[in-house]
């Protein structure tokens, strides 16, 4: 199983009553519209990332939490382009498509937790902050290793040949 073939099932492994979208497509024409929302999602977050903090918590702050928001928005963004692009035609693509839906939807969930978090961060004290700061980080970074954790089960719930073809024969995928 291919790293992309893998990071979709990955996504998919336990996730149940998700509502998937009922458009049936192509493999190749569903890991295209996927991989593209991906690496769109992944260009806006990576973006909108803050690119050095600052000494100032209140400039800190508001710069964390706007780039949670922001990220936010665009894996909102992402969640929209995963369900237009419809149910992969392979045994179990309903059950793929909507787990990788309900994947990004908890995504988003704990990125909107964690900009609230940062929006209620200290900002009278240097040290108070960047020791809040770190808890959201290290709080959103436990959250989001729960992906990192299917994908390490990965491959054995849904194995899809064609998916896998369909992953390596797309160059939008390449990039994901």
């Amino acid at each position: 199983m291919t790293a992309a073939t893998a990071l979709v099932v990955a996504l998919t492994a336990g996730v149940a009553g998700a509502v998937a979208p009922s458009a049936t497509v192509a493999p190749a024409t569903w890991t295209a519209r996927v991989c593209t929302a991906l690496d769109q999602w992944h260009t806006r977050v990576v973006a909108v990332a803050p690119r050095a903090a600052s000494a100032d918590p209140v400039v800190a702050r508001a710069s964390l939490s706007g780039s949670l928001g922001q990220s936010v928005v665009a894996t909102d963004d992402l969640v929209r382009a995963v369900r237009a692009a419809g149910v992969p035609k392979v045994a179990h693509g309903r059950e793929i498509a909507a787990s990788l839906v309900a994947t990004f939807t908890r995504v988003r969930a704990q990125l909107a937790a964690a900009s609230r978090r940062a929006q209620r961060l200290p900002t009278t004290d240097a040290a108070a902050f960047a020791t809040g700061a770190g808890a959201v980080e290290r709080a959103l970074a436990q959250s989001m290793s729960g992906v990192d954790t299917a994908m390490a089960k990965a491959g054995s719930k849904f194995p899809s040949k064609a998916l896998d073809r369909a992953f390596a024969g797309t160059s939008a995928c390449t990039k994901v």
